[in-house]
């Protein structure tokens, strides 16, 4: 499903190659533009004339982004402005259509997967190794970066002009939402209706839901079949052979009672399985797509445009109690306060110090993160919000890393900001880290196997009218109960659940969702045999990455817990099996 666009710097002369070209537009637009990419147009617009209507409206880049704007929910798109002699690249607010480039001489290679590019460099195999060290202690690659040196990811919201004399893109990042628009009271209406809006931009004639059993595929059930009227929704679930907790009956219960199909898909994690080329070449690897892909070939014969929950947090803050407690704190942490961050760091020597008392190696050592960088708050902020895995050996990297340190930077400027401002910027740094790598291992998992996936409450208009709501409000805690339990609790996403309250049982919709962490039970089953090979086979030992990575540090750990993970160990299985795609990588060079 993927392509490559090449084109020539100076002569701006283009050619594809494309195996499927799946949505794929290409469109002159007069007698020397041109513009090649792909676009989903909103579910309203799918008969548009995209190459009448650029022809018609389009002058210029600034023109061509408002038009895409209007009239679709994502794209990537490569626009010559012949009249101007201007090369563009463009990719949409969400993000959620993957895009990557390099440069090479006069050459400009434009694919919506990383790997095709560096492949097309001759340079699959040359790791970044900054790239690898986010990738493998920050569970993600941070865009623009890559595990490639020479190849980088297009960023969401900007537009990149060639400059021939520098022989680079200069950017233009308009990437923003509300800042300080905080509205007083809170409306569930107006959220209901933009989600509303967001699902019907992404409608497909065939449509299907990962129904989880949380809040936020309720929601999107509820939207598609009440609100939208989309009858012939259907929904899967997969679930993990063995799993001590399971959602199936809590979603079950939610197709039921809205009256859908529903199928799940057991997954059997003993099932020796490796990581493959098609693993390696994803844009972004992760365990999940295991699952994932797993779930589509088994519910899915026809192509289907699935439905997915991740979600901007916009509307439903991921601040625990105690988060919140520390953004009060931290307001006072200044110079006459400081014997509060020295009681704190004594905490954390002396956690250190008694390592016996954790069995989970990486939960202490973020549990010591926090405490030492209590203050200032940016170096708190950082461990607390960004997947940063803070192992000791790993320390020098996470504070001297280039990235890390425009992190904290980024972080120290929202100290004085108003609570909404502060949280809105958070997800603003986290959306070019993590959001963009779960879009892309979401979209990239379903079109393998011949379908599309749509993340709708990444959505422009739901995301800025979200960063819009009262914050006080959408931090507020509903009464409920815990997953798997009948004990009664306070949970969050509290607009959410009044938005939707009365749509389905008390139940199912102030039932706090229980994570059911997987990745022991495939460590300890099919992927047994990449953790061994990991350990007995390393071909990172003895480079330079792997000196880099920590390998060996990362080896002995493998060693202490192969055929013994547990599901608090999950953090840690995440680490690793990101070191393997990484050896895996390095190996085919």
């Amino acid at each position: 499903m993927t392509y490559i666009l090449k084109v020539n710097t100076h002569s701006m002369n283009y050619e594809i190659s494309d195996e499927k070209r799946l949505d794929l537009v290409e469109c002159s637009l007069g007698p020397e533009s041109w513009l090649v990419g792909r676009v989903k147009l909103n579910y309203t617009c799918r008969t548009l004339d995209l190459q009448a209507e650029a022809s018609r409206r389009v002058d210029g880049v600034e023109a061509l982004k408002e038009l895409l704007d209007e009239h679709a929910y994502q794209y990537v798109i490569t626009y010559y402005d012949g009249h101007r002699n201007r090369l563009h690249l463009l990719r949409d607010f969400t993000g959620c259509e993957p895009g990557y480039y390099a440069l090479s001489g006069e050459q400009l290679f434009v694919s919506d997967n990383a790997s095709k590019v560096a492949k097309e460099l001759s340079q699959q195999n040359d790791i970044c190794e900054q790239g690898a060290f986010c990738f493998v202690y920050c569970e993600m690659h941070w865009k623009p970066s890559t595990l490639y040196k020479s190849v980088k990811s297009i960023l969401n919201e900007c537009i990149y002009t060639f400059d021939p004399n520098a022989g680079d893109f200069r950017i233009s990042d308009h990437f923003s939402v509300p800042l300080e628009s905080e509205a007083e009271t809170f409306d569930p209406r107006t959220l209901r209706e933009n989600i509303c809006l967001a699902h019907e931009r992404r409608i497909g004639d065939r449509n299907s839901i990962y129904l989880s059993g949380g809040i936020d595929s309720q929601v999107m059930a509820i939207t598609l079949i009440r609100d939208l009227g989309i009858r012939d929704t259907e929904s899967v679930h997969f679930t993990v052979k063995g799993n001590q907790t399971s959602e199936v009956e809590f979603a079950k219960n939610a197709a039921k009672q809205l009256g859908i199909p529903f199928q799940s898909v057991e997954i059997d994690p003993c099932v020796e399985t490796c990581i493959d080329q098609r693993m390696l070449d994803s844009n972004s690897p992760y365990i999940g797509t295991l699952l994932l892909q797993e779930a589509i070939r088994g519910s899915a014969s026809q192509q289907t445009t699935f439905f997915g929950g991740q979600d901007t947090r916009l509307h439903t803050p991921a601040l625990s109690r105690a988060d919140l407690l520390y953004w009060q704190f931290a307001s006072m942490l200044d110079g006459s306060l400081l014997v509060f961050p020295w009681l704190f760091a004594r905490l954390a020597t002396f956690l250190g110090a008694h390592s016996v008392l954790f069995r989970d190696v990486e939960r202490r050592s973020r549990l010591k993160a926090l405490l030492d960088n209590i203050y200032p708050p940016q170096k708190f902020w950082k461990y607390r919000h960004f997947h940063i895995h803070p192992f000791d050996f790993a320390l020098h990297q996470l504070n001297s890393h280039a990235a890390f340190q425009s992190l904290e930077d980024s972080l120290k400027e929202l100290r004085n900001d108003s609570h909404r401002s502060r949280y809105n910027k958070l997800v603003m740094l986290n959306w070019r880290k993590q959001y963009l790598f779960d879009m892309e291992y979401m979209v990239e998992s379903t079109r393998t196997l011949g379908h599309d996936c749509v993340l709708p409450f990444y959505d422009r208009r739901l995301a800025k009218e979200s960063a819009k709501i009262n914050f006080s409000i959408a931090t507020q805690f509903s009464k409920g109960r815990a997953g798997h339990s009948s004990r009664r609790m306070l949970v969050n996403k509290y607009c959410l659940r009044e938005a939707y309250k009365n749509e389905l049982t008390e139940e199912l919709i102030f039932r706090d969702k229980a994570v059911s962490p997987s990745a022991s039970q495939f460590f300890n089953g099919g992927l047994a045999g990449e953790v061994s090979a990991f350990i007995t086979d390393n071909p990172l030992r003895g480079t330079a990455l792997g000196e880099a990575l920590h390998v060996e540090k990362l080896i002995d750990i493998a060693k202490r817990n192969e055929l013994r993970w547990s599901s608090s160990d999950n953090g840690i299985i995440t680490i690793l099996f990101n070191a393997i795609v990484v050896a895996k990588l390095y190996a085919a060079s």
